[in-house]
Formats: structure tokens, C-alpha cells, sequence
């Protein structure tokens, strides 16, 4: 069952028949769309005369099934097109972005491709930055190499502490996209059941020195990809009568963590990704391994943000008592083991035991 992939504890975990499915249903999205339909001839030819595996990659990347799925479920015709010209776009910034006759015509259509020593791929100014607010821009591409290398230095010391972590990443991180918004003067992050294996980073410049949170951001989002990807195939963590229920879609279950209001499938995610979050630190806690950037402060202050919600109620549940059965037992089993492994490792500060 999925709770078997849920295990910090391994040093690897096979995650090819997840994958396979993974592309597998985004094909069947594709296909139940009419490309030659939507886009003008002249990028259906682009699209047509590429080779076989750069198509198959071109159509299953985050960027573009994202595109995709925003197209499939857009009633409006005004957003409709809009999303169609993104995908336009797409399509000759990854097939012609080194093409100097185009990029001469069209020189937002320049795309120097960046990658991770492990493939994952540096995207700094595609299309889905311009997603019709000015307020968001691409980053420069000497800021992209600046931030590839503060990635390539977090990836290898979590390789160094956890396998099956670093397993995860290279498995189901794809693309990381690094935007700037100059209205805004903080850092933030998300990702999207909408473009699985592209996870967002909004004015990375204010953490990218921070090994830490450099860390804490790639770990964070990518078990929320993960997660996507098992609920893609083994179903949502909440029943089907909650998918029916508007009202646990809205800020209904206040977090443990933050003090912020999620909805319902949002926390059920929260707390597997701060398990994930808490196992990774506590491995690092305990190992051998030292690293001149990351203090043994440091780490216990990530311990102490990672463990802090699982202290606070009796159940990790609670929050969600009158909600409870709209949550699948399965979880509900999975989420009081979990909550019971962060007691056994972690003893709280006093102030985080509230339920004493």
C-alpha cells in the first residue's frame, strides 16, 4: 500500500512503478486534449518535426502539463487563450530557444537550459513566469548559476545524511522555478498538483546563503510532489464525500505548525512533510557527519520547527476532530504512528507542551 513509500528510515526505495503511472496518466490528460486544435500550425510543426523523446519530454514536463491541465479545466475563453498562447510560447522557447534566427525575432524565446549535476532542471525564465501579473519576473541567468550551485551544495549533503531523501528528490524533482516578485519582500515557496515535479521559489535571493533553508525548500516541496504522485494513484488521503464538501476546501484546520489555516488536503500533506522534514534532521543530528555551514544550532533549531506540531495536541489529529471522518482510516493509522516516532526521538521544550 502507499504507506510503504513513507519510510524515512530506508536507505532506498524503488519508485519506478510510481513514475511510470505518473506518465502514464499524463499522457492519458494529453491525449483527451486536440493539440492540433489549440495551437496554430506553424508550432504544430515545431512540435512534429522534433524528435520522439524530446517530444515525450516536452509533454510530460511540469511547465507544459501544467499548461495543459490549466487549458483542459479553464471555462473562460478569455483565460483559455491565454493559456494557449503560453503553451505556444512554450513550445518554441524549449525547441528554438537556441535558435539564433528565432531569438533574433522573438528574443524572449532565448533559453540557455540549466541543470543540476543530477538533471534537474534550472528554470529561470520560461514562459510560466509571465503568468499575466507584472509584478513577477524571471531571475537573471547569473543569479540562476549562483542559486544551481547553493542547490548542488544542499543535494549533496542530504545524499551524504539520507539516501532515500536524496532518492525522492532526483526521482520527483523536476524543474525548480525561481521567480522574483518586487512587490513582495520575503521568500516563499509552493508547489502544484497541476505541474508535478515543478516546485516554486519566489524571491529566493533572501534564503539562497542559507544552507539550511536551501535544504529545508527542496525536501519540503518535493515530498509535496511526492505526494501527489501516490494520491494520483492510490487516491486522495481525504474520502470522496470530502472532495464533495466545498467547505474543506476552505482555511478550516488550523495548523499546528504555522497557527494558519489550511484546508483539509493541505493538512494532511502538513504533517507528512514535517515528518519528512523532522526525519531528515534527525538523521543529520545523529550521524557522524559535520558541515561548517550548518551548526549544531542550527540543526536543533530545525528539529524544534519540524517536531513542534507534533507536541502540541494529544493527537496530530485534533485539529481535525470535528472533521475526522472525512479523512480515510488509513491515514488516520499512518498519522498516529508517525506522530508516535517524533514523541520517541524528540523531547519537547516546555513550552511546546500544551496538552500536559
Amino acid at each position: 500500500m502507499w504507506e510503504n513509500y513513507l519510510n524515512w528510515d530506508a536507505h532506498f526505495s524503488d519508485f519506478q512503478d510510481l513514475i511510470t503511472e505518473h506518465i502514464s496518466n499524463n499522457l492519458k490528460k494529453i491525449g483527451r486534449l486536440d493539440l492540433g486544435a489549440l495551437v496554430k500550425e506553424e508550432y504544430l510543426i515545431i512540435l512534429s518535426e522534433a524528435e520522439e523523446g524530446d517530444q515525450l519530454n516536452f509533454l510530460i514536463r511540469p511547465n507544459t502539463t501544467e499548461i495543459l491541465r490549466a487549458i483542459e479545466y479553464s471555462q473562460d475563453t478569455k483565460y483559455k487563450n491565454y493559456f494557449i498562447r503560453q503553451l505556444e510560447r512554450e513550445i518554441l522557447t524549449h525547441f528554438k530557444g537556441d535558435d539564433a534566427a528565432v531569438i533574433s525575432q522573438f528574443p524572449w524565446a532565448n533559453n540557455q537550459r540549466l541543470f543540476t549535476s543530477c538533471g534537474i532542471e534550472i528554470d529561470y525564465n520560461s514562459q510560466t513566469h509571465n503568468l499575466n501579473n507584472p509584478e513577477i519576473r524571471p531571475i537573471s541567468f547569473q543569479e540562476a548559476l549562483e542559486f544551481k550551485g547553493q542547490v548542488e551544495k544542499a543535494l549533496t549533503i542530504i545524499k551524504e545524511i539520507s539516501e532515500y531523501t536524496y532518492s525522492l528528490i532526483v526521482n520527483f524533482l523536476t524543474t525548480i522555478n525561481f521567480r522574483k516578485n518586487e512587490k513582495k519582500a520575503n521568500y516563499s515557496s509552493w508547489s502544484s498538483e497541476l505541474g508535478i515535479g515543478k516546485i516554486v521559489a519566489s524571491n529566493f535571493h533572501y534564503v539562497s546563503s542559507n544552507t539550511e533553508d536551501v535544504i529545508d525548500f527542496l525536501i519540503h516541496e518535493t515530498i509535496h510532489s511526492f505526494l501527489h504522485v501516490i494520491e494520483e494513484k492510490h487516491g486522495k488521503f481525504i474520502t470522496d464525500a470530502a472532495l464533495e464538501q466545498t467547505w474543506l476546501m476552505e482555511d478550516v484546520v488550523t495548523s499546528p505548525w504555522s497557527g494558519h489555516g489550511v484546508n483539509l488536503g493541505a493538512y494532511t500533506h502538513a504533517i507528512l512533510v514535517w515528518y519528512g522534514l523532522f526525519a531528515f534532521w534527525h538523521k543529520l543530528k545523529i550521524s557522524e557527519s559535520k558541515h561548517a555551514d550548518i551548526s549544531e544550532e542550527v540543526i536543533d533549531s530545525m528539529l524544534e520547527s519540524s517536531s513542534s506540531g507534533f507536541h502540541k495536541n494529544p493527537s496530530i489529529l485534533d485539529p481535525t476532530l470535528d472533521k475526522l471522518n472525512f479523512i480515510k482510516e488509513d491515514y488516520q493509522t499512518l498519522a498516529a504512528t508517525i506522530q508516535n516516532k517524533v514523541l520517541e526521538l524528540k523531547t519537547p521544550k516546555e513550552s511546546e507542551v500544551i496538552y500536559a
